[in-house]
């Protein structure tokens, strides 16, 4: 992955968790109380190389915020992995149903498994951020490289969202 495509992806989170922290709000107790029982959500992908999972558990005031990564690489394909719970965050983002289709990218409102997916997809590089609302305080979010985008929304369905939203419900 080039430098260009490694700024680009991070600006578009950087612009998504602008959005998504605009709707702050201190999130309700959940099931899980630290990232460790996140980790083993974080499945192994058939053909894929995948790093140890890391995370951080943050209890502050009242704020709590739980996030688990795992990095994947497969040739030259890459996968980044981010489960997230925290402060109100998926109602801003993912509340609109406006889908964008230009010759160089594709932005989309639609659903997976049942829960609400916007992703982001750069047609010429093949980059990209599917984020899918597990609740009100919790979504997934997968930045990729080197994928298509059907891949990428395959490669989503692999994680188990109904364990996840389970394990992160309000």
């Amino acid at each position: 992955m080039t430098d260009f495509t490694r700024w680009r992806m991070f600006v578009g989170s950087a612009a998504l968790a602008a959005i998504l922290l605009a709707a702050s709000g201190s999130a309700p107790a959940r099931a899980v109380e630290s990232y460790k029982a996140l980790e083993p959500l974080l499945v192994d992908l058939p053909g894929w190389q995948g790093e140890t999972p890391q995370g951080t558990s943050i209890d502050s005031g009242g704020q709590t915020m739980i996030q688990v990564t795992r990095r994947y690489t497969k040739n030259d394909g890459e996968l980044t992995v981010l489960v997230n719970y925290g402060s109100k965050m998926t109602s801003t983002a993912l509340g609109s149903n406006a889908n964008i289709d230009t010759d160089d990218m594709r932005m989309a409102v639609d659903q997976i498994d049942g829960y609400k997916m916007f992703i982001t997809f750069a047609k010429k590089d093949k980059t990209g951020s599917i984020a899918v609302a597990l609740t009100p305080h919790a979504m997934l979010n997968i930045q990729f490289a080197k994928l298509g985008y059907e891949d990428a929304v395959e490669i989503a369905r692999r994680f188990d969202l109904k364990e996840l939203a389970s394990k992160l419900a309000d």
